[in-house]
């Protein structure tokens, strides 16, 4: 590789770390932690079936992740757990009272910088996040691949 597109690879991955450091910063005045946010509302928009293993699939956490953020919320009681009537070995997640309610209070506060890059992006807005969908893709691609050599 050229000095000169390395360079320019590092100011491009600089550009990410700025615009994520940006984003997780507008998440400092969550109550929650933005996994638990992340998981909770995964579960609140499942209404109800969704495992610990969904969870990690459809989120792209390793198991030890989920089960730390479920411990988590657990203790803090803003979700239970439900045994699975079919298979006792397995449960189902969902939203307490409490959990919709601090659910209710943060997701504004989340949303507030997405509203504001669509107000201020306009249709370039769609195409972003639709570029951000296949870049994610390519990743889970790569990361997949990267799993199989280690093995």
């Amino acid at each position: 590789m050229r000095k000169e597109e390395w360079m320019v690879m590092i100011e491009n991955m600089q550009k990410l770390h700025y615009f994520s450091r940006n984003m997780l910063l507008q998440n400092q005045r969550l109550t929650l932690r933005t996994a638990e946010m992340e998981l909770m509302l995964l579960i609140y928009l499942k209404l109800g079936e969704l495992t610990p293993l969904d969870v990690s699939q459809i989120m792209g956490m390793r198991k030890e992740s989920v089960s730390r953020t479920l411990k988590s919320l657990l203790s803090k009681g803003y979700i239970e757990k439900v045994k699975c009537k079919e298979d006792e070995r397995k449960y189902y997640l969902y939203l307490t009272d409490s959990g919709q309610e601090i659910l209710n209070k943060d997701y504004q506060t989340m949303l507030r910088p997405i509203y504001y890059l669509r107000e201020k992006m306009g249709e370039e807005f769609d195409s972003f996040i639709e570029m951000v969908m296949v870049a994610n893709r390519f990743l889970q691609e790569f990361e997949r691949s990267n799993e199989r050599e280690v093995l």
